[in-house]
């Protein structure tokens, strides 16, 4: 079986191209500050992201715009010049990649951990046991490793337990991680690896069967990295402490995510 994702499957990668089109990149720094800020965030974290934002809203009157996508489709459009003020990343390597590589890059924080469950559609949930789901199962999905942490999480921790050469051959590609959850909740595969967190944004079009642990040497875990466009460091800088604060740990849990930099 391709591991491609099929034509029946809908894969919306040009959404994410669309960002860098409409969102300039950074102008003169000694612009007057804008009421506005710009957050790339992983595609996992998007709903939580702007929760957090429209309280930060009320409490400032900056509207926090949100643009959601794998991580490194997102980084790399930062990379080629698209306007960002802040950005979450589902894996460390592009945040302190892009802190290295962008002169107007600010502070970098740990904002939160996940885990990796196997999942399957609520429909399809008659048999619970990993093992016999399996034997039986045919297509299987898992976020692109190619630019989504979430598959290269996923690959990370089959590989560990030699599960990965025995299923790539049955593997269905999501472009991000919402969206491989999101074939699992429509029931167009049999089973998924998928974030812990998008398993609770499904609510109950999803059952974990399991979770998926990571290899020792490995945690999932989301950074935010502050950069301000147009004079805008200082409120990017007070937004990414505000996604880090022990105010917005809560919808961090309720999201299913468990917050590291609560203070």
């Amino acid at each position: 079986m391709p591991t491609s994702t099929p034509a029946a499957i809908p894969t919306p990668f040009i959404l994410f191209t669309l960002v860098l089109a409409i969102v300039p990149g950074c102008q003169n720094r000694e612009q007057a500050v804008q009421r506005e800020l710009t957050v790339f965030t992983a595609a996992s974290t998007v709903d939580v992201v702007e929760v957090i934002g429209r309280d930060f809203t009320a409490q400032t009157g900056i509207v926090v715009r949100v643009a959601g996508g794998p991580s490194g489709v997102l980084a790399h459009q930062i990379s080629s010049g698209a306007r960002c003020d802040v950005f979450v990343s589902a894996h460390p390597r592009y945040t302190e990649r892009l802190q290295q590589e962008k002169s107007n890059s600010g502070t970098l924080i740990s904002l939160a951990s996940n885990e990796l469950v196997w999942v399957t559609a609520a429909d399809r949930a008659t048999d619970t046991s990993l093992e016999n789901r399996l034997g039986i199962a045919g297509r299987i999905a898992v976020a692109n490793p190619d630019h989504a942490p979430a598959g290269r999480y996923a690959r990370d921790a089959l590989q560990a337990v030699n599960y990965w050469e025995p299923l790539k051959d049955r593997i269905v590609y999501g472009n991000d991680a919402r969206l491989t959850a999101q074939y699992v909740a429509d029931g167009l595969v049999d089973l998924g690896v998928i974030y812990r967190s998008d398993a609770t944004a499904f609510g109950d079009r999803i059952v974990i069967l399991e979770a998926l642990a990571m290899p020792s040497d490995q945690t999932i875990r989301y950074q935010g990295l502050a950069f301000g466009c147009d004079g805008n460091d200082a409120i990017a800088e007070d937004f990414l402490a505000y996604l880090a604060s022990s105010s917005s740990a809560e919808q961090w849990r309720r999201a299913g995510f468990r917050p590291l930099a609560a203070h």
